[in-house]
Order: C-alpha cells, then structure tokens, then sequence
C-alpha cells in the first residue's frame, strides 16, 4: 500500500496490568483514497504475532469534489515486559 505517514510521535507505555504495557503511536496520512486507508489499516492489524488495533481515526476531506482524506490514527500494541524493576527492588530490600 503506497501511503506515506508524517508527524510521527509515540506516547509513553502504560502499564495496563502487571507485567503488560500498551504503548501507542500517532500519526497523519495525507491526501489518501477510502481504498487505500482500509488497506493500510487492514495490513497493519493483520500482521500476525503482533496485537495492534486502531484506537482512533479522525478523518477529513479537504474538499468535496475530490475522493481524497487527510487521516489522523492513533494505533496501540501491547507487550509483555519484564518486571525487572520490581525484581530489582524485592532483591535489595532482601539484602538489608
């Protein structure tokens, strides 16, 4: 799918339980057909070993005579972690 993402950024993880973050992304896509949103969205959603979801889409149409969008998305993924943190602490509050 030939779309191009701008103004990237990344939210900082929240720990949405114990040892499990969801980190989310944030993007524009600009100037997109309807065909190749669904496209890039469905790709993106449908790689397997990765949970990612859309969490937010805000889409414009600059103008009413063309079939083009200008797209804000918010995509999420979730991850295991460590809790290396937590180990740390238990460990040096065991060697007091």
């Amino acid at each position: 799918v030939d779309v191009q993402a701008a103004n990237q950024s990344e939210k900082p993880p929240v720990e949405v339980a114990p040892g499990l973050q969801k980190r989310t992304y944030q993007f524009d896509l600009r100037s997109v057909s309807l065909t190749q949103l669904t496209q890039f969205l469905s790709v993106i959603e449908g790689k397997e070993g990765h949970v990612v979801i859309t969490e937010g889409l805000t889409i414009r149409s600059p103008s009413s005579s063309e079939d083009r969008l200008n797209v804000d998305v918010t995509l999420a993924t979730y991850e295991r972690v460590a809790p290396e943190e937590e180990a740390d602490e238990t460990g040096e509050e065991g060697e007091n």
